[in-house]
């Protein structure tokens, strides 16, 4: 546990928006220092502060944040608005292309044209990076007909731009052509972006001789991808000049990875093309390891199953050099372990192979186990793993995923703190992987499910944890108790109190007693309960030595007194920041005790009540 600092609230010990700085705003109050801004600077400062968390990489951090902070767009639409760029933008960035189509599709009423149009529009780009061209049409049409769309000729034109690429993304070939042909009326064909759309067109229609013309001196990584694809297809270089000159570009483009893929897309159809099949494992590999998440290029098809198919083709075109049976499972095992550091390539194509054809469980997941293994040794393997067997249609859902590579995935999953696809992989998984602590992986699953709005089931998961383990180690309660943080971060109080009530039954250490004393306290007080949590505050003040004024001590006291306060024992609250006041010599320190006595003081008298009466409701 985290050493404390003379009054700071033991709960400094989780990030949290409970977080009680009251020292700081005491003494801004005796000071006659305002604690609360206009209400249009505190948004703004919020919204900074959000903001500074997603720069930071804590994307979801912001987003639960923005969930609880972002103001009621009824009474303050502006600041909604503000907020709801922001958060679009999070998402955008964290390519969540589905939660960017949720959250336009249910924007409340009465906002300005203006910002809808904006909305829609990251919502029509959003439904195209998840293949789905028929939805990106169904907005842009309106878009495109609402009235003064046609008022920002810039975006009107963008809208007709995208609703051509749908219909490449449909395969509508004919439609694409069609409304091409109209916006090459309106706007003629001089920007570079409209000749790579036609470019698109001609290659998609089957004229890659046109292709190649509009693609002439292309500079974009896009462009040079298409225009190395167009010269694939007219034959007017040969396929290992195609693949060198693709191979070398992706090297370069590290810093744009929606064009590093595409050249290592393009660089895989000329290795496929010149016949090698080892070079086509490699660029789809570095192809889909960096590829940006939702449906490859419609006519470069980087996808997961094209790996797979890559790999099954050259582990049997191996297989039959070498002269090796299917169901000769021992055989292709040891061809695979011979090739590991010789030729790795080589030795996943008849891992994949084995993992394809055994029909022995055991040595299905051997396969995979190995597989797996090599790949996640890769750059950017762990991302290509996820691709290649989450994206795949070999593995419809988590229970068709081979065991080893499920909890590769999960690892993979907690490591981008994404807990619902964590949650997912998770579901059914009741034994821990080979070689994992059982009770680590046991608070595992319970985090997992309590942040992934499942508490109920992550509760019933400790509380099976602690009757499987009567008695917890130190590192093993630190674990425990971190988890039971979850719980009261999600606001799951009465869940939290029961688990740390029964930890508190046990033999503990007088220091852990004071802390889970604390640690319940602070639920009783989210919950109103101010009584009960004013009397286990004190306990944890107390538990060592009636008269303890160390630092636990006294920051145990104060918060105590604090409940008790709200409870109606005033006197009690007077007497218990009186001792704090002769304990302490920093003047800051005891003008914020003395303030605290005065307001006891002056609040209205009413008779102290009845042992056993509360003087707070719950």
């Amino acid at each position: 546990m985290r050493r404390l600092s003379f009054f700071w609230p033991p709960a400094a010990r989780r990030t949290s928006a409970r977080i009680r700085v009251w020292f700081l705003g005491a003494v801004l109050c005796l000071c006659g220092v305002a604690l609360a801004a206009p209400s249009a600077r505190a948004d703004d400062n919020a919204l900074q502060a959000v903001t500074a968390l997603a720069q930071a990489g804590a994307r979801q951090l912001a987003l639960e944040r923005m969930d609880r902070l972002q103001p009621d767009p009824g009474r303050d639409p502006v600041g909604w608005m503000n907020w709801e760029h922001e958060r679009l933008y999070i998402l955008q960035n964290e390519q969540n292309w589905r939660g960017v189509v949720s959250r336009v599709g249910h924007l409340p009423a009465g906002l300005p044209a203006d910002f809808v149009r904006w909305a829609r529009t990251q919502a029509a780009a959003s439904d195209l990076k998840l293949g789905r061209g028929q939805d990106a049409r169904r907005l842009l049409r309106a878009l495109i007909w609402s009235p003064g769309a046609a008022a920002d000729p810039e975006t009107f034109a963008l809208w007709r731009r995208m609703v051509i690429r749908s219909y490449l993304l449909d395969g509508r070939v004919n439609d694409a052509r069609t409304a091409l042909a109209r916006y090459r009326q309106d706007y003629g064909a001089q920007n570079g972006e409209s000749r790579l759309l036609q470019a698109r067109v001609a290659l998609q229609s089957g004229h890659p001789d046109d292709a190649v013309r509009l693609l002439a001196n292309a500079e974009s990584h896009e462009a040079r991808a298409l225009d190395i694809l167009a010269r694939l297809r007219t034959a007017s270089a040969a396929p290992d000049k195609l693949y060198a000159q693709a191979a070398g570009l992706a090297a370069k483009a590290a810093k744009d990875p929606r064009g590093e893929a595409d050249l290592w897309a393009a660089a895989a159809a000329a290795a496929r093309a010149a016949g090698d099949r080892e070079r086509v494992i490699t660029a789809l590999e570095h192809c889909l390891a960096v590829m940006p998440d939702g449906p490859g290029d419609a006519l470069l098809e980087p996808d997961a199953d094209a790996l797979w198919t890559a790999y099954l083709d050259y582990g049997h075109y191996l297989g039959n050099g070498k002269q090796l049976l299917v169901g000769k499972d021992d055989q292709w095992y040891f061809a695979a372990t011979d090739a590991l550091k010789a030729d790795p390539v080589k030795a996943r194509a008849l891992f994949a192979v084995l993992a394809f054809t055994t029909t022995d469980p055991a040595r299905r997941n051997v396969a995979h186990e190995y597989l797996a293994s090599m790949i996640a040794k890769l750059p950017d393997g762990n991302r290509l793993l996820a691709r290649l067997y989450l994206h795949s249609k070999r593995f419809p859902g988590p229970d068709s995923l081979p065991l080893p590579v499920r909890y590769r995935l999960v690892d993979y999953a907690l490591g981008r703190s994404d807990l619902t696809l964590a949650s997912r992989l998770m579901a059914g998984l009741d034994q821990p992987p080979a070689g994992t602590d059982p009770l680590d992986w046991q608070l595992r699953r319970a985090r997992v499910l309590i942040r992934a709005n499942q508490a109920a089931a992550g509760t019933a998961l400790l509380d099976q944890v602690l009757k499987q383990h009567p008695s917890l180690d130190k590192k093993a309660l630190d674990r425990f108790v971190q988890v039971i943080f979850d719980l009261q971060t999600v606001e799951r109080q009465r869940d939290a109190i029961g688990l740390l009530e029964r930890l508190l039954t046990r033999k503990l250490p007088l220091q852990r007693r004071r802390e889970l004393l604390f640690w319940t306290a602070d639920s009783y007080n989210a919950l109103r309960r101010y009584k009960e949590a004013g009397a286990l505050y004190l306990e944890s003040a107390i538990v060592q030595s009636p008269f303890a004024m160390d630092p636990w001590a006294q920051t145990a006291r104060y918060h105590a007194a604090g409940a008790l306060a709200k409870a109606g024992f005033d006197g009690d609250a007077r007497r218990l920041y009186q001792g704090l006041l002769n304990a302490t010599h920093d003047p800051s320190r005891r003008m914020v005790l003395r303030h605290q006595i005065d307001q006891l003081l002056d609040a209205p008298q009413v008779p102290e009540p009845e042992g056993g009466k509360q003087g707070a409701s719950e």
